[in-house]
């Protein structure tokens, strides 16, 4: 049995003799932690999930078989792909059909990977599911929290606000610690031929179209008929109302956009509105958010006290409206069941519909999320 890398130690791991079921992606992080868990002597069962047809998902089923080879670990195939498109990519089409700007990643931790690993897992009888994702899980007061990788710069945890408090208490990230190199290199020392392999760099259902959203979008209401979503021509207007000029769908907008409008102006113009086919163009100063407002919110363990849902309080907290960006102070409150309204201290800028709005303690733990329906 081989030592556990030094990122890595025996508490962030189940114990020898465990079952873990482990999502393989044929990537050098799940098979890196596929090594791991090997070294600690737990029994892995590796789970690779066929999410769409595409030559990249066949290449990416076919490493991950060839990493269990190596490794010894039999890797099962489980066909999610009505799921997926259920969950990720129809709710992907129809945001940006409806003018908002999608998060699918954030989608399919919850609606898709963790439903899956967690339910093969009690299928087969374990009690622990790993991931290569790069995010840590604590024990605080008693009960698991959802916290920052140490790499700031390849933390997930923003993306995974979403997974219920039973699916973080069966989980397991043994990268947490970890940089990027360090596991390519404990790759590498385990002979695994991913060791190198490049990582993702978009979206995984637009490999097939160069990573073009609107192309994908496109091809798809092609083959769906019957489908209510339609890409049509509108205008593009200024901040007054005025008509400036045209566009060929909204789809190819986002609000913050500065780029490719086609349109002259003496200032900058940025899309700061989509609404009813409308693209709405301005100066930065309309592109200022105070507020948002978030439902379909999930909370983890540690929000009843920490976000003082039990009251509906107002809540000081630290907020994040995009994964690249450093949590900012606001303060939250709860207005129902399952929706919140968020207060920036300062007008934020680019804050889109569709995105997910996840709160953090002061030390970073992820409290819970939502999705942002409408901004003020």
């Amino acid at each position: 049995m081989s030592s556990l890398p030094f990122f890595c130690d025996e508490s962030m791991l189940p114990p020898p003799g465990a079952d873990v079921v482990l999502g393989m992606s044929g990537g050098v992080d799940s098979s890196t932690t596929c090594a791991i868990l090997q070294s600690n002597g737990c029994i892995v069962n590796g789970v690779f999930l066929k999410l769409f047809d595409a030559k990249s998902v066949d290449k990416a089923e076919q490493d991950a078989k060839n990493v269990g080879t190596h490794l010894g670990v039999h890797v099962e195939t489980i066909d999610y792909s009505e799921q997926f498109n259920e969950f990720v990519i129809k709710p992907f089409v129809e945001a940006y059909c409806e003018g908002e700007t999608p998060l699918p990643c954030a989608l399919c931790n919850y609606h898709i990977k963790f439903d899956a690993f967690c339910g093969y897992a009690k299928k087969i009888g374990a009690k622990f599911v790993a991931t290569g994702h790069y995010a840590q899980k604590k024990q605080i007061r008693g009960v698991p929290a959802l916290c920052p990788a140490e790499d700031k710069g390849r933390d997930q945890s923003y993306f995974m606000f979403g997974i219920s408090s039973q699916q973080l208490e069966m989980a397991v990230f043994p990268l947490g610690r970890a940089v990027k190199s360090d596991v390519r290199a404990h790759a590498k020392e385990r002979n695994i031929f991913v060791s190198q392999k490049p990582d993702s760099q978009d979206i995984c259902f637009l490999s097939e179209y160069n990573g073009c959203y609107a192309t994908f979008i496109r091809h798809f209401l092609k083959n769906s008929p019957n489908c209510q979503w339609k890409i049509e021509p509108g205008p593009i207007l200024d901040a007054h109302g005025n008509k400036v000029g045209e566009h060929e769908g909204a789809i190819h907008y986002t609000i913050g956009q500065r780029r490719g409008l086609g349109i002259s102006a003496e200032h900058p113009l940025y899309v700061f509105k989509i609404e009813n086919n409308n693209v709405h163009v301005g100066p930065l100063s309309q592109l200022a958010v105070k507020k948002v407002f978030v439902k379909n919110c999930n909370y983890h363990l540690l929000a009843t006290t920490e976000l003082g849902l039990e009251g509906n309080n107002p809540t000081r907290v630290l907020t994040q409206y995009r994964s690249a960006m450093p949590p900012i102070p606001a303060t939250f409150q709860s207005v129902a069941h399952d929706e919140a309204v968020v207060i920036f201290d300062d007008p934020q800028n680019g804050v889109s519909p569709g995105q997910a709005e996840v709160f953090r303690a002061a030390d970073g733990t992820v409290l819970g999320g939502g999705w942002i329906v409408r901004t003020e």
